[in-house]
This record gives C-alpha cells, sequence and structure tokens, in this order.
C-alpha cells in the first residue's frame, strides 16, 4: 500500500515538471526516488539501502584535495578489496580530488611506497572532481570537512548532498572524523593514513556486499 502510494506520488511530480521515467533512465529514476524519500523521512541514509537494493553495479568515488595521497589510496584498498573477494564485477572505483593542481600525476611516490609495502597495486591517475560525478556515483567518500564542502558546493540544490558522505564514517578502529592529509607531514603520517584507509574500507564493502 505505501509502496503503491510512493509510486503514484513520484509519478505526479514527475509528470508536473514535464519529465517520464525513460528520459531519465534507470540512474536518473533511481536519484529522483531516493530524494523524494530523504524530503518525506523514510530514507536517512539511502546509500546503504538503495544502492544493495536498486543497483547491480556499486559506483564509488574516493575523494580528497588533490587526488594523490588519500583518495587514490582508498581506490587502490577497495579495489584490492573486491578484486580479493571476487566481486569485482559489482563495483566500479574511482578518486578525484577537489582541486587540479596535480592533475594527470600518479600518486604521491611516499603514498606509493607506503601502499607497495602493503602489497596495494597502485593504479589511478590525479584528475579534479566534476559536477557530473555526482550524478554518476551512488557514493563520494570525502577525506575530510574541506573535501565534503568543495563537493556539496557543486550542487546547491543539495538534491545530491546525501550520496556525498565522509570516509570516516565507515572507520571502526579508529576514532577520527577525518583522515589527516600526509602531503606535508612526515612520513609515517602515510602509514598512520593508510591504517585508517584499510580500515574504513574494509567496513565500507561489509556494508555494502
Amino acid at each position: 500500500m505505501i509502496l503503491n502510494i510512493f509510486r503514484y506520488y513520484l509519478n505526479s511530480i514527475l509528470s508536473a515538471r514535464n519529465v517520464q521515467k525513460n528520459e531519465l533512465g534507470a540512474d536518473g529514476f533511481l536519484f529522483e526516488s531516493q530524494g523524494l524519500l530523504r524530503r518525506c523521512g523514510f530514507l536517512p541514509r539511502p546509500d546503504r539501502i538503495l544502492i544493495q537494493w536498486c543497483s547491480k553495479m556499486k559506483k564509488i568515488l574516493f575523494l580528497c584535495m588533490g587526488n594523490i595521497c588519500r583518495s587514490p589510496a582508498g581506490h587502490c584498498v577497495f579495489q584490492r578489496l573486491v578484486d580479493r573477494v571476487g566481486l569485482s564485477d559489482q563495483f566500479e572505483i574511482e578518486s578525484a580530488g577537489t582541486v587540479g593542481f596535480h592533475v594527470g600525476s600518479p600518486p604521491d611516490s611516499r603514498m606509493q611506497q607506503t601502499m607497495r609495502a602493503r602489497g596495494i597495486p597502485v593504479i589511478g591517475q590525479s584528475r579534479k572532481l566534476k559536477r557530473s560525478d555526482l550524478e554518476y556515483y551512488d557514493l563520494i567518500l570525502a577525506m575530510d570537512e574541506d573535501n565534503l564542502s568543495g563537493a556539496r558546493s557543486l550542487d546547491p540544490s543539495q538534491d545530491l548532498w546525501h550520496k556525498i558522505q565522509l570516509f570516516c564514517d565507515y572507520c571502526t578502529e579508529h576514532s577520527e572524523t577525518e583522515v589527516p592529509d600526509p602531503y606535508y607531514g612526515r612520513d609515517g603520517g602515510f602509514e598512520h593514513v593508510m591504517d585508517m584507509i584499510e580500515d574504513g574500507c574494509a567496513q565500507l564493502l561489509k556494508s555494502l556486499s
């Protein structure tokens, strides 16, 4: 009964906006549904419910400032995790930065060294976050509050904000609310960051598989 009411309500709203489901596509219709459910108070954490419920391939984007330290580490670690458990065909994983200072560059050499020491393959090149990423990806995980704000600034309507979260929300073995940027710190900072990344990625995979 509730589901039928929701479908009628959603279709009425889309009709009023002269939008048809076939024009939105499957992902677009899903995003409209997420927004409506969230506004009605039925879906406080849509990423954890609808990604599992509706999407065949889960699209995850890790986000930091320059996309050469923290977010590529998240990309590499999570990719390795899904590969090892045979779920590669269920996930599309990428990373980006809120600024474009290092576009086209590989991960920082110190981060590469830290990852390789843990047996984690190094992949990816730096790129800048785009507005279209907010629409395309199911879940965008920001490494700190500045990254979170930077991503949300690309969506003044706030319709997609529910998809942009802090990575540390998934950490269970670390109490920090942000992953610190190790770029200007000592090399030991990269080890701590990797500990946090591995912690959060392990819990992320559990929540999505």
